[in-house]
């Protein structure tokens, strides 16, 4: 007869098999944590490398822009200086038929642009009449007559823009107005063409005059609709007051500008009834007018 298994050997067994059990549990956790420690710690070496990477790349791109840069603006400043060599070759060249060539220009400006060749019909006109040297009551009538939506004739508008014209030769590049007197000056700027702006201006601030001096900061023509009337009655007042109204040349006081945005199509339009016969070439004598004007000199700027 074959002995029985024991109790004791069946304790044993189950006590071994349950250590085994916990020891596999124990190192397969082990294993686990290791390995999700190991993947942390080459996701984050990937990261700083790919980082590193990042950083030298940007350093070198920056190199190699500040070396572009510094070549462009070789290259620029070998351009430039050739150019200004060219302009003092061609200058040297030109010197002695510029001057001609200038004054044949303004005498066929002067003569295209001569008001007495335009005639007055006194029967159909029923403006004011401006004759020179401007008075206070000519230049209200002209206001006057521009709130009724009517127009200035062609020959009043040659004579102001001629007379403007000889003044503004006389005139330096950069005029000074003091404040010493009239403790004020207005200054405005960007009208483009927008007339009720402008009555509402002196209707606010008063008329221009040497007491109550305005600076019209360029701007005052194109875009809008009644650029010739604003520009005739700023004409008008710095013919009077010299020192009351000062007139500075923005960006749209300029023949390009003019044609792109409306002032010389303005001109035309208002303009096209005059005899084809006897042009009175209006639009060439507003842009040369223009020419004349300096340059903005005063900046205005909201703080």
């Amino acid at each position: 007869m074959g002995c029985g298994t024991s109790v004791e050997d069946v304790g044993e067994e189950t006590s071994h098999s349950l250590l085994l059990g916990k020891s596999e549990k124990a190192i397969r956790s082990a294993i686990l944590i290791q390995n999700w420690f190991r993947r942390c710690q080459a996701r984050l070496e990937a990261r700083r490398r790919c980082t590193w990477k990042i950083f030298q790349s940007v350093e070198y791109a920056g190199e190699q822009d500040q070396l572009k840069m510094i070549t462009r603006v070789q290259t620029f400043c070998d351009v430039a200086l050739q150019v200004l060599k060219f302009q003092v070759l061609c200058r040297l060249s030109l010197k002695t038929s510029s001057s001609s060539s200038a004054s044949k220009t303004s005498a066929k400006l002067e003569q295209l642009t001569d008001p007495s060749l335009i005639t007055l019909n006194e029967l159909t006109y029923d403006g004011p009449c401006v004759v020179l040297p401007l008075k206070l009551q000519t230049v209200r009538e002209i206001i006057e007559h521009y709130k009724l939506h009517k127009l200035l004739h062609v020959k009043y508008v040659l004579l102001i823009l001629r007379e403007v014209r000889e003044k503004l030769k006389t005139l330096p590049n950069i005029s000074k107005a003091s404040t010493r007197i009239t403790k004020q000056i207005t200054i405005c700027g960007d009208l483009h063409g927008k007339l009720s702006d402008l009555f509402m201006i002196f209707h606010k601030n008063g008329l221009p005059s040497a007491e109550n001096p305005y600076i019209f900061n360029g701007d005052f023509v194109d875009r809008g609709p009644h650029s010739v009337e604003i520009a005739i009655i700023l004409f008008s007042f710095f013919l009077l007051y010299p020192t009351g109204l000062y007139i500075n040349r923005g960006n749209h006081e300029d023949h390009i500008m003019n044609l792109r945005y409306g002032f010389v199509k303005e001109v035309m339009e208002k303009y096209k009834y005059v005899s084809v016969l006897k042009p009175p070439n209006i639009d060439k004598a507003h842009p040369d007018t223009f020419n004349l004007i300096e340059w903005r000199q005063v900046k205005c700027c909201y703080l």
